[in-house]
């Protein structure tokens, strides 16, 4: 039997709760070793299947952290006795999350050529790392192109190593301008836009070179570092919105 779940969910949301199973009639699915009325005698659709959506906060996923999921075919098992002493017939774990974002970064400078990580945990499908020249958006960035350098990276989890969703080695370019970067780790809340725009990626909002910029898109490409740090900042902070926003430095040296 295998599990589909997402790696990470968030205290309070729906959960959907899927797996196939190849044999069987019935799912008990056990969650910390409890099992729940909902979860109990999951149905085996014909093709193998099975689906039960759940709140977080109704099996008892409202703490942060690692949860075991464990699952046995044909079980005999009532809710609130113990789980069977037989090895299960499945199990995953899923990373319980805050409504948050938190990021870490490995060094405070780094040289042209070398690289360095950003890492943390996050309530989305993915964070944007945003990298901004000290010479602004008309500098040469990180990766040495435009002065403002973007990287979607998503979330993951897996059950031996969840003390962080979302990890990026980011190697600077030779040519990339010396000096003090801004960084930026954002991600969008439950509505996953930004403010109140309709769009996922932040590279729908921002237009790095000023060429063939599109209507509600702002040109950064002549902007200082601390005129676009104001921009996102407006945009993640508006009214109404549930976005994350993490500000750091790191020197290129």
């Amino acid at each position: 039997m295998v599990f589909d779940l997402p790696s990470t969910v968030v205290i309070g949301e729906k959960l959907p709760i899927k797996g196939i199973a190849n044999t069987g009639t019935y799912v008990d699915l056990f969650i910390a070793d409890v099992l729940y009325a909902r979860l109990q005698d999951l149905v085996i659709e014909a093709d193998g299947t099975f689906c039960k959506e759940v709140i977080t906060t109704d099996v008892c996923m409202t703490v942060p952290g690692l949860v075991t999921l464990k699952a046995w075919l044909d079980c005999a098992k009532r809710p609130d006795e113990e789980p069977p002493t037989t090895t299960a017939d499945g199990s995953a774990a899923i990373l319980v999350l805050k409504t948050h974002l938190d990021a870490y970064i490995t060094n405070t400078t780094v040289a042209p050529g070398d690289s360095f990580e950003v890492w943390g945990n996050a309530s989305s499908d993915y964070v944007e790392i945003v990298l901004l020249s000290p010479e602004g958006g008309n500098g040469t960035g990180m990766d040495g192109l435009y002065g403002s350098t973007i990287y979607t990276v998503p979330t993951y989890c897996n059950s031996t190593n969840c003390f962080y969703n979302y990890y990026k080695k980011l190697k600077v370019d030779s040519d990339a301008d010396n000096g003090n970067y801004t960084i930026i780790v954002l991600n969008p809340g439950k509505d996953k836009a930004y403010g109140d725009s309709d769009y996922m990626f932040l590279d729908n909002i921002l237009d790095l070179d000023g060429d063939g910029q599109e209507l509600g898109v702002t040109d950064v490409s002549n902007m200082t570092q601390e005129q676009i740090v104001a921009l996102i900042s407006d945009k993640i902070h508006a009214a109404g919105s549930d976005d994350f926003m993490w500000l750091g430095n790191i020197a290129v040296a």
